[in-house]
């Protein structure tokens, strides 16, 4: 059962992902959640960093997170940790079936601009192809080395879930591959896809 703030308004995503970071790493800072946020190899983490403030006081006034009474140090912020109801909306969101609408949803801007680039000249697409696999690979770099680190911490689903990023990151690179020449043209698209790609149909 998911929880509610003020007008019998579920919890969002983000709302759920932030009281989620202060079960995992409180008592912490809202500056300190921001942070780790901002740090994230996920761009939904990151581009949502700046609702931080905003939604930590919407879980509190829920009461769903609250100030530990605990001193911060030198940033004399307050140390926020999570309630009771914090955790039993925490675990009810956790227990809640995925809804095809989140198995689905990934804001993915380099497979859009590929729906578009029948509009630039073939030696602009290569460009822009080689560009994107080589940031690719900078990403996987990235990926992989946050699972590392994530494996010295206490959490162990902390490196798995990162491990997603990793799998992720060597499909996209799989499907840029498989595309580009295509893309580009050198086999005038006469490449089928792989076998098992697309389900045969009535399966």
């Amino acid at each position: 059962m998911s929880a509610e703030l003020g007008n019998d308004r579920s919890l969002s995503p983000m709302e759920h992902t932030v009281l989620g970071i202060v079960w995992q790493s409180g008592p912490i800072t809202t500056y300190a959640i921001m942070g780790q946020m901002r740090a994230s190899g996920s761009t939904y983490y990151r581009d949502s960093a700046g609702t931080t403030y905003p939604i930590a006081r919407r879980l509190e006034q829920a009461g769903l997170i609250c100030d530990s009474g605990m001193d911060s140090g030198t940033r004399k912020e307050r140390l926020l940790e999570i309630t009771e109801s914090g955790r039993e909306a925490l675990r009810g969101w956790l227990s809640t079936p995925v809804p095809m609408s989140e198995i689905a949803f990934m804001r993915d801007l380099l497979r859009l601009r590929v729906f578009f680039l029948g509009a630039l000249p073939t030696d602009l697409r290569a460009a822009i192809l080689h560009e994107a696999r080589n940031t690719l690979e900078e990403h996987l770099l990235v990926c992989e080395s946050g699972v590392l680190a994530a494996q010295n911490r206490d959490d162990p689903f902390i490196s798995l879930a990162s491990l997603g990023a990793v799998y992720e990151t060597k499909a996209r690179i799989a499907w840029l591959d498989e595309i580009t020449p295509r893309i580009l043209g050198q086999d005038e698209g006469s490449v089928p896809l792989p076998s098992g790609v697309l389900r045969p149909s009535g399966a």
